[in-house]
């Protein structure tokens, strides 16, 4: 939704707490005019989930929609692999994350 601030803390463990999602990270490219950005949600599923993306993005927006820090989120793209801190394989490199939806490769 735009207009509204979204905090990755929060909405990570919701979208997380999905069985077929490995890790999720919130970013949001440069929406049009004034209203500021539009969220998106880069979502990594795990190896056996990935040729269910269609229709896993279709829950994940249900999911989103009830709980207060995911409502109105309805973007979800997927990635075979988020980019992670080379120091800690666990943290999502968000910088790089933000570089590849700004050159367009995701989203």
């Amino acid at each position: 939704m735009r207009g509204r601030t979204y905090h990755p803390p929060c909405c990570g463990p919701i979208i997380n707490g999905h069985p077929d999602v490995a890790r999720s990270a919130l970013t949001g490219p440069p929406g049009a005019g004034p209203a500021g950005v539009v969220p998106l949600v880069v979502v990594e599923l795990h190896p056996s989930a990935r040729d269910r993306s269609v229709a896993i993005a279709a829950v994940l927006v249900e999911l989103a929609a009830r709980h207060e820090a995911t409502a109105g989120i309805d973007r979800f793209e997927f990635i075979d692999e988020l980019p992670v801190d080379r120091r800690h394989n666990a943290k999502i490199d968000r910088a790089a994350l933000a570089r590849q939806v700004s050159a367009g490769r995701i989203g």
